[in-house]
């Protein structure tokens, strides 16, 4: 040797163990060794480069800490070629996660609910774009304000639940309104890192409107009907709850102005022997809507009216046509529209002539009248009875008669032979 190097030209590597230098992080990007540990051409070497009396050898012992991290006891033979002595040198290299994983919190979301309840049913989004050098995993908390002034806000499972087969968070049983869901993302080392996102629980179910398929509606005297939207209904059903029904007519031949929808309905005389079609909305406590189709059949419970002229009586010899019976009396629509039946014949001379007043005959709605007579005269005396039959859109009928009779008020006797 021309130059003997002595140990004082030993470099001895430094320590990446957190005290001589900074441990070295696991996601950071070295040379490695084919076992996967840092080369010397990075954690150092320990003889000058172009010395060829030292000759460094080393042997690696790993330790595991947790997932991917771990440190080594690296011992490192120094020969002396020229002197033959021997050092030995152990250098820790530790390679640590001391970071927490890096990731993106999901958007807040809005979910629905569970058929039949009024409560939250609905998987929760995984956190995104997680990285870390290790294997992590992340859990879910729901995060409620403390009912306690100045106490921090309640972090629990409450309304949390796992799925073991999809491998997912549900948020199920929360109730309407805004709720908070904490993310916490731990590596296996420990590290970890939160995050808040709001879930709107809503009631996005609409009800289920269940109807009287056909309903009856009989009018009143004066010829209409107010029906009321929960006429209609048979049991409608809404997870949170009814809040009210309206209802129109598909149709509006009554002018009650009723064919948009509100509390309740008008049905009419035009109605009766129609089958009209009516529309029940039903809307849930979130304004939710949904409908069902009524067959609603408009009937006419109220006869017709029928009041007869008055009874006449007149003398055997009053000239009668019995194609103008009207003489005695006419049939009026309007109760202000009768008048006095003018008859001249001595039997109401006493009584100006008047011999009685007009009838009457009238409907809840509509009728028809029709008028018959059947005449029992023998000898000039007898009745004639004027049959009067009104009948109205149900088919409802009613009959009263007026009947007149022909007296002989001087009969002839032997003296007046």
């Amino acid at each position: 040797c021309v130059l003997k190097p002595t140990a004082a030209d030993i470099v001895y590597p430094h320590h990446y163990d957190g005290y001589d230098r900074p441990a070295l992080p696991c996601d950071t990007l070295f040379p490695k060794l084919p076992d996967g540990n840092p080369h010397p051409d990075f954690t150092g070497w320990p003889v000058p480069s172009g010395c060829t009396t030292l000759t460094a050898s080393f042997s690696d012992l790993r330790i595991p800490i947790c997932g991917n991290t771990y440190k080594i006891l690296r011992r490192w033979i120094i020969l002396d070629w020229c002197s033959g002595e021997i050092y030995e040198f152990p250098q820790i290299i530790k390679i640590l996660d001391e970071k927490a994983p890096t990731f993106k919190c999901p958007e807040d979301i809005t979910m629905g609910m569970k058929p039949y309840t009024c409560l939250s049913e609905g998987k929760l989004p995984a956190p995104d774009s997680v990285v870390d050098c290790n294997q992590w995993s992340y859990d879910v908390f729901t995060k409620l304000e403390n009912p306690i002034p100045g106490q921090p806000d309640i972090v629990s499972k409450q309304y949390i639940e796992y799925d073991n087969k999809l491998k997912c968070f549900y948020l199920r049983g929360a109730p309407p309104g805004r709720i908070w869901i904490e993310y916490h993302v731990e590596d296996v080392c420990g590290n970890f890192d939160t995050c808040t996102m709001e879930v709107g629980v809503v009631d996005d179910l609409a009800p289920i409107p269940v109807c009287d398929q056909k309903t009856v509606v009989a009018l009143g005297i004066d010829g209409t009907a107010k029906a009321f939207a929960e006429t209609f209904d048979d049991g409608s059903l809404d997870n949170c709850g009814i809040k009210e029904f309206r209802v129109r007519r598909m149709d509006d031949p009554c002018n009650s102005g009723t064919d948009q929808f509100g509390p309740f309905v008008w049905f009419c005389c035009e109605d009766v022997g129609n089958t009209v079609m009516v529309a029940l909305e039903v809307t849930d406590q979130h304004n939710n809507r949904n409908t069902c189709m009524v067959e609603v059949t408009v009937q006419d419970k109220e006869a017709p009216v029928v009041i007869p002229p008055t009874d006449i009586t007149i003398q055997c010899d009053f000239p009668i046509d019995f194609s103008k019976l009207s003489i005695f009396g006419n049939m009026v629509r309007r109760q202000e529209d009768r008048k006095d039946i003018i008859v001249p014949d001595p039997f109401y001379a006493h009584l100006n002539y008047v011999a009685g007043i007009d009838g009457w005959f009238y409907d809840n709605c509509e009728a028809t009248l029709v008028e018959t007579h059947i005449t029992n005269i023998l000898c000039n005396k007898g009745t004639i009875k004027r049959i009067f039959e009104a009948t109205d859109r149900e088919g409802l009928i009613t009959v009263d008669t007026q009947t007149i009779t022909l007296v002989n008020t001087k009969p002839f006797k032997k003296t007046d032979i």
